[in-house]
């Protein structure tokens, strides 16, 4: 392809237009190689880099879901921990009433 001709002589004895021939030969497959190759390789980049951002996004976003889920998970509990101390404030109240209640018909009754 493209004209080159191998040979077993060196370099040095080969006749300068065949050694020219070869030159020019090689140096079109190297440029028709590139020309193949970089399209290739600059699509595959380019795909990888917009498929990463997009995971990236979706990361982001997943991340935020996950805190936003611990921070509901975390709020829930709060709340558990408040509803339990008003029912045991309350009870603690109603305790102190019914307490006082007694201490007053102790009083009355004496």
């Amino acid at each position: 392809m493209y004209g080159y001709r191998p040979t077993t002589q060196s370099v040095a004895k080969l006749d300068p237009l065949h050694r020219s021939a070869n030159a020019l030969a090689l140096g079109s497959s190297v440029r028709t190689l590139a020309l193949l190759c970089w399209p290739i390789c600059l699509f595959g980049y380019g795909a990888v880099g917009r498929h990463y951002a997009q995971h990236q996004r979706e990361f982001a976003y997943a991340k935020k879901q996950a805190i936003g889920e611990q921070t509901l998970v975390e709020l829930r509990t709060q709340l558990r921990t408040q509803k339990d101390l008003q029912e045991e404030l309350l009870s603690t109240h109603e305790a102190l009433s019914v307490a006082k209640g007694m201490q007053q018909q102790l009083r009355e009754s004496t």
